[in-house]
């Protein structure tokens, strides 16, 4: 409680490297609860360095009462990559994975015969490039439907950047804080050891590209998210009196920020 206003606040940490399912569930109790209990909510994405880009969209799906549009990749169009699709193809069952993996073999084909060295955008997650609102076995649709503040930094990034683009774009959040990393594609990693060396190399295969487009200093403007990040709507730097004094002064300013959404 602040005053009069009922302020909830949810953690996102990451999208990789944990129980989808059971995450999904969990989420879906909080959100129906966010629903009936509070007047906006805070949503902290800050460090979240990103993970599983389809799984990111469900969790983006709660905030959304009809179906959106999911940011499209434009991807490298050469062998490699190639390959790379058609032996996730030869790999996967399901329909709906198999006629998105399909439709992205064809593009990368196409625009290699054209010696074009990407393709045109593509979604990652359903053929039509539209999300689902997140609904249980039960068919029940489960969503935040109040105002969100979403608090980004530096440090977000890969999905960390996908979230706050889409919410941003589509006009569900306003964004608080530093400007998000900006690594806004999927990644090939290479790991090998060489004698008593360990590399690792991480390359971009793809370039998200937004439905806003970012303006830059020359006058241009972009809709890629790598190397941009996702500025926020409003800035905050933390400062060292933060750091020194538990980030009471962030705290206040973004709870803030969050009542003037109520209002």
């Amino acid at each position: 409680m602040v005053g009069d206003k009922r302020v909830g606040l949810l953690r996102i940490h990451t999208y990789h490297d944990i129980a989808f399912d059971q995450a999904l569930a969990e989420l879906a109790e909080e959100m129906r609860f966010f629903e009936e209990e509070v007047d906006v909510l805070i949503i902290d994405q800050t460090g979240n360095t990103g993970g599983d880009y389809c799984y990111m969209l469900q969790v983006a799906s709660f905030l959304f009462d009809e179906p959106f549009p999911e940011i499209q990749d434009r991807w490298r169009a050469n062998h490699d990559t190639l390959l790379w699709v058609e032996l996730d193809l030869e790999d996967t069952e399901d329909a709906d994975d198999r006629a998105i993996l399909t439709q992205l073999a064809g593009g990368i084909r196409a625009a290699m015969e054209r010696g074009e060295r990407l393709t045109e955008p593509f979604p990652e997650c359903s053929s039509d490039g539209m999300v689902e609102p997140y609904q249980t076995e039960d068919g029940e649709r489960i969503a935040f439907t109040g105002p969100v503040l979403l608090l980004i930094d530096e440090f977000a990034v890969s999905c960390g950047d996908y979230y706050p683009a889409h919410l941003k774009d589509l006009g569900r959040a306003m964004l608080f804080g530093a400007t998000t990393m900006g690594g806004g594609g999927a990644i090939k990693v290479i790991e090998d050891t060489i004698g008593y060396a360990e590399m690792r190399l991480s390359y971009t295969i793809s370039m998200g590209m937004r439905t806003a487009h970012i303006p830059l200093s020359d006058g241009t403007t972009t809709p890629y998210i790598e190397n941009m990040g996702i500025s926020p709507d409003i800035p905050y730097e933390l400062t060292f009196e933060d750091m020194m004094d538990g980030y009471t002064h962030y705290r206040d300013a973004a709870i803030n920020a969050a009542l003037d959404l109520v209002e």
